[in-house]
């Protein structure tokens, strides 16, 4: 009896990160190679720009899986243009569902989840032929690892996982900065596990560094000039458009959207409502309820991915490094509100159940929302049509 609860507990994360990749795959597949038709000149550049530490050593994650698959830079393979932006979509939405769960618990998780994978912003970015697709990764792997690294024991993986993710983000524009963030918030404990390890897992952990740096270093020792890209700096600086930039980010989050044909539909906000009041719930209850390091991590990753979406290194493409934050926040006022109606009414099924159809109506109605604004607004828009038909 005993043998299976356990089986049965062991096989619920696996059924839930089944059906979590099954709805990415879903929503970010679906008609990938013709909606929209055509390639936006953004695709096509990157497509072009290819595998080439000489020129490329920056997002070269993303140029080494387009390089593996048969992309041709046309309209007829606009699918395959665009599937190394899906793949690394699909990793961003696990990591961040496992990152709720872990922080917050399995009802966030599902709510918060569904939310972030079924958002515009989440669809837009992971089903367009661009390496701008790597930010969205960012904020996921960085709460990930703090709950993994700040576990009662660090499992050996997390340490090899933690070391290939950590370096990974030295080659995405700004990503340095949250590689000094992790270092300095989790390197003493990165540090304990790598010294608990065996002589053979140090050594596998020193040539997974190595392997990882050589191609860094060599590339920017052949381009060092793009040392202001690595740190996610704009070519020029001008005092006052940086300061109307910087106020632009929330303004984008909750009130009037940017204008970017390629990226999003007219100036809708980035967030919607519910989303947006349940980050700013989740984010008083997060800073009243949680540890003092929690909190000090948290405000470092919005202020970088605030700071870095605002210097705009790639555009409003670089809103993929605060959007994932403030869904992960959303997922904590989701949390917070359950939380605080269980206390209310502990024993009371009717008003349980009544909570679970309440937030399953409003997380229904904002994923009915997105994907529709998504799926069939955006693509028939007049304006989406002629960016994208421009390649054709």
């Amino acid at each position: 009896m005993k043998k299976l609860r356990l089986q049965r507990l062991r096989s619920r994360p696996v059924i839930w990160g089944a059906i979590t990749l099954l709805v990415l795959l879903t929503g970010l597949t679906w008609r990938l190679g013709t909606s929209p038709a055509g390639l936006a000149a953004t695709e096509s550049t990157q497509c072009q720009t290819g595998l080439d530490l000489n020129q490329s050593f920056i997002n070269a994650p993303y140029f080494v899986v387009q390089s593996i698959l048969p992309a041709t830079c046309s309209t007829d393979s606009a699918f395959w243009v665009r599937l190394p932006s899906v793949l690394f979509a699909i990793l961003a939405g696990l990591l961040f569902v496992v990152a709720v769960r872990n922080w917050f618990g399995r009802k966030a998780a599902v709510f918060g989840g569904l939310l972030f994978i079924t958002a515009s912003w989440f669809l837009h970015a992971g089903r367009l032929g661009s390496a701008d697709v790597l930010w969205l990764l960012v904020v996921p792997f960085a709460v990930w690892l703090y709950q993994a690294v700040h576990a009662e024991m660090i499992r050996r993986r997390t340490v090899f996982i933690g070391i290939a993710g950590t370096l990974s983000l030295l080659y995405i524009p700004g990503g340095v900065w949250f590689v000094a963030i992790i270092l300095s918030v989790l390197g003493k404990r990165l540090l304990q596990a790598f010294l608990a390890m065996s002589v053979i897992q140090k050594s596998l952990a020193i040539f997974l560094k190595l392997g990882l740096l050589a191609p860094f270093v060599y590339g920017f020792i052949q381009a060092p000039d793009q040392w202001q890209r690595l740190l996610g700096l704009p070519p020029s600086f001008m005092p006052m458009e940086l300061l109307k930039q910087f106020a632009a980010v929330p303004l984008h989050l909750v009130g009037r959207g940017p204008e970017a044909s390629v990226l999003w539909l007219g100036h809708r906000p980035v967030l919607d409502v519910f989303v947006t009041a349940m980050a700013i719930v989740g984010f008083i209850w997060f800073i009243r309820k949680s540890r003092y390091s929690r909190i000090v991590f948290i405000c470092l990753l919005l202020a970088a991915t605030w700071i870095l979406a605002a210097l705009r290194p790639t555009g409003v493409a670089s809103l993929n490094l605060i959007v994932p934050l403030m869904y992960f926040m959303a997922a904590a006022g989701i949390q917070a509100l359950l939380r605080r109606w269980f206390e209310t009414f502990p024993r009371n099924p009717f008003a349980k159940w009544l909570a679970f159809g309440l937030i399953t109506l409003a997380v229904g109605g904002s994923v009915l929302l997105n994907t529709r604004e998504y799926f069939v607004a955006w693509p028939n828009s007049p304006i989406t049509e002629q960016t994208f038909n421009a390649e054709r």
